[in-house]
């Protein structure tokens, strides 16, 4: 059955269905969501081939070993694959769940509209997330483990997660005893990373290359890709609205999410030295880089990935 992203939080591993199926072009939304199960569940990603070729070995019991709970994630699931999950979700036994994400999917894929018509299946679409739809996640969240957050400040983590970058805010809200209230909220923002938006936004290369190499946490590389992802994502919108011809205090309003204010200034200074295409190549490796980080892949290659990221920058061809 379909689901919408919202209801969905909170709902895992309590939901009884046995799949989930996260579609769309909003691989943002779609690794916040496997972040959001992975908070409450043990995670394996998996390639699609070796699931299927060692799914029984997986999931029985040996000797040596007898397998609990566990969620199983594969990335870019096959269309043509359809009848092989079909075969593989019968066979599930109980405790385990899969999580199959397919960005090139739509509502009339025969595998949307399969999960979206079982019972035990869900299938959630993760296009676009809207600001309003973020601020009811983050409501959702803030309920569920009684965390009071005045309108101000929801309104303001319902534009900076619009991402799916809800998890990585929301841990940082629960250390703070009593109310969040839009101060408290914006003092947290502006210190989380000491100097990196600024560093991001000015493009100052030195600075950031010190920032991914002396990074030592596998989350806090997360974070810093999170907010350095939004910085660039920002970035585009305001070039893109202003080569179209609309004005700079427009296009302004205009960026989701919203700019902070503190780093209004910087931001527009941004948008006029560097090209929209060396600012997308950029946003292309840090991608790669979650990706990367999600994947398992090795700590090098990820720094690798973001300092590529900060040479495409820095290879500018200044305006459009």
């Amino acid at each position: 059955m379909k689901m919408d992203i919202a209801d969905f939080i909170g709902s895992f591993p309590k939901t009884s269905a046995k799949a989930v199926l996260l579609y769309g072009g909003g691989v943002g939304l779609q690794n916040g969501l496997i972040a959001e199960i992975g908070r409450v569940s043990k995670l394996k990603t998996i390639d699609e081939d070796e699931f299927f070729n060692s799914f029984y070995d997986l999931t029985a019991p040996s000797l040596f070993f007898e397998p609990k709970e566990m969620v199983f994630v594969i990335f870019e699931a096959k269309e043509t694959s359809l009848s092989d999950y079909i075969r593989a979700i019968a066979d599930i036994p109980d405790g385990f769940k899969l999580v199959v994400t397919n960005s090139k999917s739509k509502t009339s894929s025969k595998m949307v509209r399969h999960f979206a018509l079982e019972k035990k299946l869900l299938a959630i679409a993760c296009y676009e997330c809207s600001i309003m739809q973020s601020q009811r996640i983050f409501r959702r969240k803030c309920e569920i483990s009684k965390i009071d957050i005045d309108e101000d400040a929801l309104k303001i983590c319902g534009e900076i997660t619009i991402n799916g970058s809800w998890n990585d805010l929301f841990q940082l809200l629960r250390l703070i005893d009593g109310g969040i209230t839009k101060d408290i909220l914006e003092k947290i923002i502006s210190s989380e990373f000491p100097g990196i938006n600024t560093a991001i936004l000015s493009n100052n290369s030195a600075d950031l290359v010190s920032y991914v190499e002396r990074s030592p946490a596998q989350s806090d590389l997360i974070k810093m890709l999170r907010a350095w992802q939004v910085q660039l994502y920002q970035l585009i919108q305001l070039k893109a609205l202003i080569s179209d011809g609309v004005s700079e205090s427009e296009a302004e309003s205009k960026v989701r999410p919203a700019i902070f204010f503190k780093y209004l200034n910087v931001t527009k200074e941004a948008s006029k030295n560097v090209s929209l295409e060396s600012v997308t190549k950029a946003l292309e490796k840090l991608i790669l880089a979650e990706i990367a980080i999600k994947t398992g892949s090795k700590e090098p290659l990820v720094r690798s990935l973001m300092k590529d990221a900060i040479s495409a920058i820095q290879k500018k061809s200044y305006r459009l």
